[in-house]
């Protein structure tokens, strides 16, 4: 009966032990996660106004409520997100009339193409960032943007259609990377955007001819007319009388 007692008495101390050494570390864990400070919230908005060059940005951002809705899905969630923000001189250099033109849908998805949804910093892009998907979508699916270390702080982007540098970083802190452009970034077939036609070629001389800066006077001529006579004009024989 002792022994039997005992083992009760050794199992019940077990059980005890194994309890409080869970409750324990329920205990120590719960301390831990409420005293790890959360991401800083996000401002946008205070960002690009301290740039100083962001005016027609901030309207545009203000006018879609591209700003809030992307402020409150960093915020609330776990997401993290790179931003490409055009100087006002990036919109000064569009065609004009050509931002005026664009319904607030186009003008949302001209932003969202300027967003990735993922934070990359100055050492990801040099090691290399492969093409990244964009918030934006068009008829045939997701928007991409493709990256091409030059430096070590110096980083091209293309769209496939617009191709700029970047090398200033206004924010690098989580929850969003925001880097300027001073081009607007446009994905190809959208909103009527199109390359600048290259330069036409200049024309090749003719093998064996000099290059003339002026027309030859025999080029205006009538391709029918007889070549000049040579000998002299001979007079014409009287009429009878």
């Amino acid at each position: 009966r002792n022994r039997a007692s005992k083992k009760k008495r050794m199992a019940a101390c077990n059980s005890f032990f194994i309890l409080s050494f869970c409750l324990s570390s329920a205990i120590l864990f719960s301390t831990i996660a409420a005293t790890t400070p959360p991401l800083p919230p996000l401002n946008l908005i205070d960002t690009l106004q301290k740039g100083g060059q962001y005016s027609t940005l901030l309207l545009l951002l203000a006018t879609t409520q591209v700003a809030n809705e992307l402020a409150n899905e960093l915020n609330n969630s776990f997401t993290k997100a790179t931003f490409f923000a055009p100087t006002d001189g990036a919109f000064n250099s569009l065609q004009k009339g050509l931002l005026n033109s664009l319904t607030t849908e186009q003008m949302v998805k001209l932003l969202n193409f300027h967003v990735i949804p993922r934070l990359f910093t100055w050492s990801d892009f040099t090691n290399g960032v492969p093409p990244q998907q964009t918030q934006a979508s068009g008829p045939d699916g997701p928007y991409f943007l493709n990256f091409t270390s030059i430096s070590n702080q110096q980083v091209r982007v293309s769209t496939g259609l617009v191709e700029t540098s970047f090398s200033n970083a206004l924010n690098l802190t989580p929850p969003l990377a925001i880097y300027q452009v001073d081009q607007v970034l446009f994905p190809p077939d959208e909103f009527g955007v199109v390359s600048p036609p290259a330069p036409a070629p200049a024309p090749s001389p003719k093998s064996g001819a000099a290059p003339s800066s002026s027309p030859s006077p025999s080029s205006s001529a009538s391709p029918s007319a007889p070549p000049p006579s040579s000998s002299p004009p001979q007079p014409s024989p009287p009429s009878p009388a």
